[in-house]
């Protein structure tokens, strides 16, 4: 079972983005939580974006959503390249890393993921406690 399956709908594929009331229940989570839908090319996209990540980052929802997580990072990109690909390998992640947040400044992050796979095993999406 995927975190993914929780949010299907009636034919059994996954929402698009976490229903409204689930982003509700998510916004009581004390911890930054971020959801990233990957689609067919591979673009990852912000698709939700709690209170908590708000406050950390200093951005607003609707000034994340729709956009790759990689503008957050301060890592080279190659480094991003080689845990993207770990990442999708393992379908869970760990890392401690360096973000930026809206005002510039660099912030030490703790990053959990767990990613959810479409029906022919490509990596769709994940969630992120930070």
């Amino acid at each position: 079972m995927t975190p993914r399956d929780a949010h299907s709908s009636a034919s059994g594929a996954p929402d698009e983005a976490l229903p409204e009331r689930s982003a509700e229940l998510l916004d009581i989570v004390p911890c930054a939580l971020m959801e990233v839908t990957i689609d067919a090319e591979g673009r990852r996209a912000i698709s939700y974006f709690s209170t908590q990540a708000s406050d950390m980052y200093g951005f607003d929802r609707a000034n994340v959503l729709g956009r790759d997580p990689v503008f957050l990072s301060a890592a080279a990109p190659g480094q991003i390249s080689r845990w993207r690909a770990s990442f999708n390998e393992s379908g869970r992640w760990h890392q401690t890393d360096k973000h930026m947040t809206r005002d510039g400044r660099v912030i030490d992050v703790d990053l959990n993921g767990l990613a959810w796979r479409d029906e022919t095993g490509r990596m769709a999406g994940y969630l992120i406690a930070i």
